[in-house]
């Protein structure tokens, strides 16, 4: 599956129903930007999306997939391997979201903990918690210790 030959069968669809990008999006629950990234083949729609899309665009889950109509000569054996790319594809993409919210969540970590030591305080405890993790710092007074919590999720 080619982006820019999906977006360009979807472009076609559309102009044969005479939709609109926004119409397009409405009838399958997305923005007129979202179908807009499709046809210019910057992305994919989600995969829950490609029945509703097919439906509104009036041909079938495979034609879709494969940017083309009316080819129904398509063997199981093809149709298979065009699933099994379309799956590896989705769970590329899943991986790569993954890898970059575990980046983000490192690099606010190491912000915070950066920040504490250059102001002149020490990390006393790190706890993690069912998916939380509590920073706990303490910052020195002449009259005693402030305690501050940081929470991340």
């Amino acid at each position: 599956m080619d982006a820019y030959d999906f977006g360009k069968f979807v472009y076609e669809c559309r102009k044969e129903q005479g939709l609109s990008q926004t119409e397009l999006g409405e009838k399958v629950s997305v923005t007129g930007k979202a179908v807009s990234r499709w046809e210019r083949g910057v992305g994919y729609p989600d995969i829950t999306l490609l029945e509703p899309l097919s439906v509104a665009l009036g041909v079938t889950i495979m034609e879709l997939m494969k940017s083309s109509k009316g080819d129904d000569s398509m063997t199981s054996e093809e149709e298979i391997n065009m699933l099994n790319e379309t799956i590896t594809y989705l769970k590329k993409q899943k991986k790569v979201a993954k890898i970059k919210c575990s980046i983000v969540c490192v690099l606010v970590l190491i912000t915070v903990v950066m920040g504490d030591i250059l102001a002149c305080r020490y990390v006393d405890n790190l706890w993690l918690r069912g998916g939380f993790i509590f920073l706990l710092t303490w910052t020195g007074w002449a009259s005693g210790f402030l305690m501050r919590s940081y929470l991340f999720y």
